[in-house]
């Protein structure tokens, strides 16, 4: 059984149950004040999701270019054959 691709629904599901929903603040140090924030704030994830589409875009053109570039090859090669 061939496996499910990961879509940008599935990374958002995960970022948003892992530092939305859990209390990531529990995180305990010598110095507590020095460490920096964890929260993640609307901005932030919009600066992410903005990201994430970006990126799935740029991904489905590479795969239209790796599509044609694949089917050149192919008919060079069935025209290098016969």
């Amino acid at each position: 059984m061939a496996d499910k691709p990961i879509v940008l629904s599935d990374v958002l599901c995960f970022i948003v149950n892992k530092f939305v929903n859990n209390d990531v603040n529990m995180m305990k140090a010598a110095l507590s004040d020095n460490m920096p924030s964890l929260r993640l704030y609307q901005g932030d994830i919009d600066v992410i999701v903005r990201l994430l589409h970006n990126m799935e875009h740029k991904v489905e053109e590479f795969g239209v270019v790796l599509a044609a570039i694949t089917r050149d090859v192919r008919a060079r090669h069935t025209d290098q054959a016969t």
